[in-house]
């Protein structure tokens, strides 16, 4: 993308003297967008070092930087941070004004020891429930139990008596200390005059209110974001502030992205048709940057038989692009981690190379460098870590105050390189380690500051490894795109789960999952359980659907759906046909047309949309019915009357003469007859 297009101009030359909201539709060029209103805001006069750039992950900002050193501008000075950093620089100067002095960021199985210690049966809870719960409370002060919520406090003064904090801290403390210090106000009001928000409908209200005491009164902000991917709502996301900017931010105005350069035209429809089932969003459309015409291609449907078969189908198409055209990315984008199972085994049997999700950095050796570099900085470290045998390798008076004073002036490479020589640390984390500490935007870090960033950035997926299959959730996927993306698990009960309380968050989420792919769109489900309902909201029409079934014990892929003759025509999900009423002979038809009951699942017809109501033959166009009639006994005249059918469009028929069979062909733009998915409907046969 070299040129702007006029939705993108408009944005980044929007004037830098009253608020501004840029809603940027999936695949709109929203970081190239970001960057140049950068450059703009430099370019009017706004210094760099009074320009503060928020975004939601350490690899965002790394990219922003980068992009705008390859533009030419001076970035060094540039402030391009995390909530969490941000609120971290703010805690470590003005802290003392809420009785934190030299604080220690714990990690989450510190945070899980502290709250175990006042649990009345800790062996049973459930860990990352019971952090989330934590999370939500000190951002919401909202908990469905008295019981829980009363632990919740008391794990919150101890670690205030303590002087630690944890991440949810570095965003609770930093607006406590903005709302209740007007000097520590000031000072940040002077020393940055311009704030850019990224990813906006990722904030919390309390992340939310802390830009808007920043930056309310003079209304130097530009925010970005999508609220039809907000997708973190159980972490404190909340959809709604997006649509609440123009309220809260004096004369706030909005500017909309909606080409999609990443998707082809029939992902952006299906996706189109599914989110607008939301109720609360931004009203916005979404359009392919290439013209391309519908029908060419779909999204590829499979749906097997259990999900041992699954993992086999899915592993089948891998296999293909892999063979065909091994230098496409694919990723398979999964709900829970316990979807994938199946698969990673069918991927192992096969040999199939996946990269899955892992700690950046983890064990004995990065727990001990974290709280020595915190230790350095005279910061709360942990003492079971940083024992007494490892002060007296590293000090000759085993004294700590010597170490402190040994590090205090060495540039943090110096200080790990060290460290592991004298403890012997020989694996590749220290090479990692001190690579991490000579990135642009830790340079300036304090060894305190530094450990801090490395624990935050933990989770970090890699993107695009050559040959290498991709398997991660939807929300670790957030930011990413491959050529080819598979989402598996389609069924109710994961899409949406049946624990879930806000469907529309899970809609947004297999939003986001479909706006990955660049190419190609695979969907699997199984038949063991119901397809998610979200399947019913996208038209069939841009779905390839294949339907596994079994014969003769066997096991087979089918790209047809036969109705047996006691029930309607029916297609997992998807659309199903049945005669409203039985035919006799001599009955006529209203309006000399044949009524048929079009019925998609789960929907009743009242509810339908038009094309679905009141429904005649010509409520779809790409259905093509024929008529056979009547039908002889003979069995060689019966295969000549149908080998002469006769298309009709719309179908009348004024009385039924004889036994009457009706077969519905699904007819789609592009397709050959050949290509069709047919359906046969019971045969009707006159009542005597």
């Amino acid at each position: 993308m070299s040129k702007f297009t006029e939705e993108q101009a408009n944005a980044v030359n929007a004037s830098i003297d009253h608020p501004i909201a840029i809603v940027a539709c999936p695949g709109s060029g929203k970081t190239f967008t970001i960057i140049h209103r950068i450059a703009h805001l430099i370019e009017s006069g706004i210094k760099p070092e009074r320009l503060l750039v928020i975004t939601f992950t350490r690899k965002a900002a790394q990219e922003l930087r980068q992009r705008l050193t390859n533009m030419g501008l001076e970035v060094s000075k540039l402030t391009v941070s995390t909530f969490h950093s941000f609120g971290r620089t703010i805690v470590a100067k003005y802290g003392s004004l809420i009785g934190i002095q030299k604080f220690r960021l714990i990690t989450e199985n510190e945070q899980y020891q502290i709250l175990s210690s006042y649990l009345p049966q800790p062996e049973i809870a459930d860990r990352k429930q019971l952090l989330l719960a934590l999370q939500l409370y000190k951002v919401t002060k909202k908990c469905e139990s008295e019981e829980l919520s009363s632990i919740f406090e008391k794990y919150i003064a101890e670690l205030k008596s303590k002087e630690l904090v944890d991440f949810t801290d570095l965003i609770t403390y930093p607006l406590e200390i903005l709302r209740n210090n007007q000097y520590a106000l000031q000072y940040y009001q002077r020393r940055f005059e311009y704030c850019l928000v990224d990813e906006m409908q990722d904030v919390s209200q309390t992340q939310f209110d802390l830009i808007h005491t920043l930056f309310n009164s003079n209304g130097h902000i530009t925010v970005v974001g999508d609220d039809d991917q907000t997708i973190y709502g159980w972490r404190g996301a909340d959809s709604s502030l997006l649509l609440q900017f123009q309220e809260k931010f004096t004369n706030a105005e909005t500017f909309t992205l909606s080409t999609c350069f990443r998707c082809p035209n029939f992902i952006i429809k299906a996706m189109s048709e599914l989110i607008k089932n939301n109720k609360i969003r931004v009203k916005k459309s979404i359009k392919c940057s290439l013209n391309e015409p519908l029908g060419k291609n779909r999204i590829k449907i499979l749906g097997a038989l259990n999900q041992e078969r699954e993992a086999v189908l899915v592993c089948n198409e891998i296999e293909k692009i892999k063979n065909k055209k091994p230098f496409e990315t694919i990723s398979v984008l999964f709900r829970t981690r316990k979807q994938s199972l199946k698969i990673l085994e069918e991927m192992k049997n096969r040999r199939i190379q996946i990269s899955k999700n892992k700690q950046k950095y983890e064990g004995q050796s990065f727990d001990l460098i974290c709280n020595l570099l915190l230790l350095i900085s005279e910061r709360k470290f942990d003492e079971k870590i940083v024992n007494s045998e490892i002060i007296k390798k590293i000090s000759a008076t085993n004294q700590i105050s010597e170490i402190v004073g040994r590090y205090k002036d060495m540039r943090i490479k110096s200080i790990i390189d060290d460290i592991a020589d004298k403890l012997n640390l020989k694996d590749n984390l220290i090479n990692d380690l001190i690579s991490e500490s000579e990135k642009p935007e830790n340079l300036d870090l304090n060894p305190g500051d530094f450990a801090d960033e490395l624990k935050f950035n933990q989770n970090e997926i890699q993107e695009n490894i050559d040959n290498v299959v991709q398997m991660t959730t939807v929300h670790q996927a957030k930011g990413l795109e491959w050529d080819n993306v598979f989402i598996i698990g389609l069924n109710s009960g994961n899409w949406p789960s049946n624990r879930s309380k806000d469907k529309e968050e899970k809609r947004r989420l297999f939003y986001v999952a479909m706006s990955r792919a660049r190419k190609n769109l695979f969907m699997s489900f199984s038949q063991s359980s119901k397809p998610s309902p979200y399947l019913s909201e996208i038209s069939d029409f841009y779905f390839d659907i294949f339907i596994e079934k079994e014969e003769e014990n066997q096991m087979e892929k089918s790209d047809k759906s036969e109705v047996k003759s006691d029930k309607p025509i029916e297609l997992p999900g998807f659309t199903s046909v049945r005669m409203m009423n039985s035919m006799k002979k001599d009955d006529k038809t209203e309006n000399g047309q044949l009524k048929l009951d079009f019925v998609s699942a789960k929907q009743s017809v009242e509810n339908q949309p038009k094309v679905f109501q009141d429904i005649s033959i010509r409520s779809r166009p790409h259905l093509d019915l024929r008529i056979i009639s009547p039908l002889s006994t003979n069995k060689e005249k019966k295969e000549e009357n149908e080998s002469k059918t006769e298309q009709i469009k719309p179908l009348e028929i004024k009385k039924v003469t004889g036994p009457l069979r009706l077969g519905v062909r699904m007819m789609r733009p592009g397709l050959s007859s050949g290509n069709s998915q047919q359906f046969k409907p019971p045969k009707m046969t006159q009542k005597n």
